[in-house]
């Protein structure tokens, strides 16, 4: 017997927008706000083991730029990564100055090919990348999906 597996939209605790989308898993809840673009888990409590260590690895603009909602709940901007089409992901030299960048992937040239991890076939185009100011998520979103 299978669980049933929810969706809804909900008012985003970081920006107020109801278009933050509420995913229910069987063992988890995860929100997205195709607003702010912000995110987070179920599992992200504030100092909980798991925040901690997703912290090790992440960059310092990330970790200024985390939003703890009332509910304990730790929520960050989101990185959206398309194979072989392009990523979306925070970028800037400061949590009062940062937005969102979009850069396309472009395939390895064999040349290159020594210098990157064996199962990588793509690169982030840096010549092209895009930036927009940190409220227009959405719209930089759909820069990536038409990429």
């Amino acid at each position: 017997m299978s669980e049933e597996i929810k969706d809804n939209l909900i008012q985003c605790p970081h920006c107020e927008s109801t278009m933050c989308y509420e995913y229910h898993h069987p063992t988890y809840v995860q929100w997205m706000c195709f607003n702010c673009g912000y995110g987070s888990t179920s599992h992200m409590v504030k100092d909980s083991e798991f925040v901690t260590s997703s912290k090790e690895t992440m960059p310092e603009l990330v970790k200024d730029l985390e939003f703890v909602a009332e509910d304990g709940l730790v929520w960050y901007p989101s990185v959206i990564n398309v194979p072989e089409k392009g990523i979306l992901f925070p970028n800037g030299g400061s949590k009062d100055a940062w937005g969102w960048t979009v850069a396309p992937l472009i395939e390895i040239d064999k040349e290159e090919k020594p210098r990157f991890p064996k199962n990588q076939t793509h690169k982030v185009d840096l010549a092209k990348m895009v930036n927009f100011p940190k409220d227009m998520f959405t719209h930089a979103l759909d820069v990536l999906h038409k990429l």
